[in-house]
């Protein structure tokens, strides 16, 4: 140990800070225990915050199955534990519904059950009942950046006097939910919500419009006007998603009755800015079917997956306006019991929030 010490000595700060960024947070909980030094710094919200830039791994959630793509170039990775088996828990099994933000999970079902994971440091937290009959609607979790705080917003409405609740749990600090006022005619769709920069962004369920939470002054602060003649038939049909990039929120969804395209909606300027993006020929030959999984990444790239047995991981790159098979075979497919309808994709950015 002493010699150990001696070699890091012999390190500066800054390459020692540097070489830590770049491993998996695996390795990163190892190296908390070998001196009160590297875990102070490994629980310093800004070094968290520079080491998420450094791992990505997507998975998505098609009904009750949940598989997972790891974008790796080393053979290492690729065969190392699969962070989402963590959830494959007797604990999380009555918990159908997921969102996630800053790499922590949010799991969360209609009677106000609420875990909050790091499927990464293999830690979870149960966020405490409300004494009220209650239905939730929506439960989702948020990352206020200048705080360096995640807190929970959670919507339900009470069964005795049939009023609509929004509460605020603040991790680490809260030891009971808080109540905020809410909007009229707002219901956040249950998996449809993204946290950008410390404002969550809802689709509302009630009027076809965007709705923006502050995480960090925990109010609602804008609401946005949905693209007009678009996605006109039912929700369920093709429902559109919201997304980030590069620092927006963007709305991406399939063309009506145009196999092959996607619209993607920015809102650098209002109005929504709509832009069409060609399937590659790949994809088609893989599955002729209208529905597929997207997202995309804060770069900009969009992340997509056709709906067939064992598909590859499609990447849109949006500097040079072209599609990349990234990854040709899933690392991991489960059935968990998520929320049967709840097709969505997910990016999870590798995360050592601690939550303990």
């Amino acid at each position: 140990m002493e010699e150990c010490n001696y070699i890091f000595a012999c390190i500066p700060d800054e390459l020692i800070v540097e070489i830590l960024r770049k491993l998996p947070a695996k390795s990163l909980m190892k190296f908390k225990c070998v001196s009160k030094s590297f875990n102070s710094l490994m629980s310093d919200p800004s070094f968290i915050e520079s080491h998420q830039k450094s791992y990505m791994t997507e998975f998505f959630i098609n009904r009750l199955r949940m598989e997972y793509y790891r974008l790796s170039k080393t053979d290492e990775d690729l065969l190392s534990t699969c962070p989402l088996e963590y959830l494959d828990q007797s604990c999380f099994r009555n918990l159908k519904c997921m969102q996630s933000t800053n790499g922590l999970v949010c799991l969360w079902n209609n009677h106000g059950d609420i875990a909050i994971c790091n499927p990464f440091i293999k830690q979870h937290i149960f966020l405490p009942r409300q004494q009220h009959y209650s239905r939730t609607i929506y439960a989702g979790i948020g990352f206020d950046p200048t705080t360096k705080t995640h807190k929970v917003f959670k919507e339900e409405i009470i069964f005795e006097s049939g009023k609509v609740m929004y509460s605020i749990f603040t991790i680490g600090i809260d030891k009971s939910w808080r109540e905020i006022n809410g909007w009229i005619n707002f219901r956040p769709m249950f998996y449809n919500s993204v946290c950008i920069d410390g404002v969550i962004y809802f689709i509302n369920n009630c009027v076809r419009d965007v709705i923006a939470f502050s995480v960090r002054h925990e109010k609602f602060i804008r609401r946005i006007p949905f693209p007009t003649k678009e996605w006109p038939l039912r929700w369920c049909d093709f429902t559109p998603i919201l997304v980030e990039t590069k620092g927006q929120v963007a709305i991406l969804g399939h063309v009506y009755f145009d196999f092959g395209k996607i619209a993607l909606y920015t809102s650098e300027i209002e109005p929504w800015v709509k832009h069409i993006i060609e399937l590659p020929l790949e994809y088609k030959n893989i599955t002729r079917s209208l529905s597929f999984l997207s997202t995309t990444n804060p770069k900009g790239d969009i992340l997509s997956i056709p709906e067939t047995k064992n598909p590859p991981l499609f990447l849109y790159d949006d500097e040079k306006k072209e599609w990349r098979i990234v990854a040709k075979n899933r690392i991991y497919a489960q059935s968990l019991h998520i929320r049967d309808g709840a097709q969505i994709y997910l990016s999870l950015v590798e995360s050592i929030w601690p939550l303990k």
